[in-house]
């Protein structure tokens, strides 16, 4: 940041995010007092017009898709939203919000089953369709969708977290079938 980051984060909040954009973008190394600064100024981005946030994640997003080159907006918008569903059940909403980033850490396996809750709810039967539609076939997919967006700063990792832990996690096509139909003999409702 130009001068004191700190006031420069407090002027607009929405800067800690233009940074991590342009840090991704050009390959910039956020010096260690703008990070701390940005840090800082996380919380207020809930003060901020959710359309203006809304914005400048999706022109990061669409920045990660084109270096991506793999899957679309929609498929990293889906991960994004599947991730804050997986740590909600997981670790229920109240503790999500007052714990902090280490307490709601979820493994890849984890956030694989949570995604596939998450289509299943989200999409019902169309749910193995629309992934598939966005080229994503197995686990792996969406490690790779993860890894892109901790590359780019838009999500964070512990030292333990690998690409290998969404390594074949379920079998992805049995994962989206839908659960057999009870086998009954047709009895009639009403008899004359």
């Amino acid at each position: 940041a130009v001068g004191v980051a700190k006031d420069r984060m407090r002027e607009d909040r929405l800067r800690a995010l233009r940074a991590i954009r342009f840090a991704s973008r050009f390959g910039f190394e956020i010096e260690r007092s703008t990070w701390e600064a940005m840090l800082v100024s996380a919380p207020h981005l809930a003060r901020l017009s959710q359309e203006r946030v809304k914005q400048e994640i999706e022109k990061t997003l669409e920045q990660v898709v084109q270096e991506c080159g793999r899957y679309p907006l929609e498929a990293f918008e889906f991960v994004r939203q599947g991730l804050n569903h997986t740590v909600h059940q997981i670790h229920g909403e109240q503790k999500a919000r007052t714990d902090g980033e280490i307490a709601c850490h979820v493994s890849g396996q984890q956030l694989c089953w949570g995604l596939r809750n998450f289509a299943v709810q989200r999409y019902g039967l169309l749910a193995k369709t629309v992934l598939t539609h966005w080229n994503v076939q197995r686990t792996n997919d969406f490690g790779r969708i993860v890894f892109a967006m901790v590359d780019s700063r838009l999500m964070q990792k512990t030292d333990d977290d690998d690409p290998r832990d969404f390594d074949n996690v379920f079998d992805f096509p049995s994962a989206f079938d839908p659960p057999a139909r009870p086998r009954t003999s047709a009895a009639p409702v009403f008899a004359l």
